[in-house]
């Protein structure tokens, strides 16, 4: 009987996360979390929930709680998600913390590498911020399109416009559908046009 009961929930659960329904996940997975304290993947959720509804340091704690139980493949998303956390809360030196783990247990993937990039620019520090993309574009997985894209941003930041424009021409050959990425290389053939046409 508990199992079945558990089972509904877990749907209920699913469902309510998928659909952004917060409130109705941290009801379910409290109930949930009495049966079985120790389910890294409902204290997953629960944790993210919270935050989600502005509830940072409790939601911060039920993610790091799930990092006791949880398998070591999936402990990346965590580091991503308090990562992104802290960010939000503009942590940065946290948010780089979390954002290093991720590296460090998926050194092959994009991912990490593009946030850590990401932190660097907020921060102004745009040479760390293309080094970490840079790095991003050379790995076997994860997303090498917005690795570019990144790489191309902070360039052409810096007024490197030729080689911001590569990056966003390699971003559109992996996806012809990158809209961000278009749009950013129409921004920077305009200012290259420009520019030649006051030179001449």
């Amino acid at each position: 009987m508990r199992f079945s009961k558990q089972k509904k929930l877990r749907k209920i659960l699913s469902k309510a996360y998928d659909d952004a329904h917060y409130a109705t996940v941290v009801v379910v997975a409290r109930k949930l979390l009495e049966m079985s304290p120790k389910d890294s993947y409902i204290l997953m959720i629960f944790g993210h929930s919270l935050t989600r509804m502005g509830r940072y340091s409790e939601g911060i704690q039920a993610l790091k709680e799930s990092l006791n139980y949880i398998k070591y493949e999936g402990m990346p998303v965590i580091y991503f998600r308090l990562g992104q956390l802290y960010r939000d809360l503009y942590q940065l030196e946290k948010s780089r913390y979390w954002y290093q783990r991720a590296i460090d247990a998926m050194p092959y993937d994009t991912t990490g590498y593009i946030f850590m990039g990401t932190i660097f620019a907020v921060e102004g520090k745009l040479d760390e911020a293309i080094k970490m993309f840079r790095r991003a574009i050379a790995c076997e997985e994860g997303y090498i399109d917005e690795a570019y894209l990144n790489l191309g941003l902070a360039l052409r930041t810096q007024e490197k416009l030729d080689e911001a424009r590569d990056c966003f021409m390699k971003a559109i050959e992996i996806d012809s559908g990158y809209k961000s990425a278009k749009i950013a290389l129409e921004d920077v053939e305009n200012a290259l046009a420009i520019n030649g046409s006051l030179d001449a």
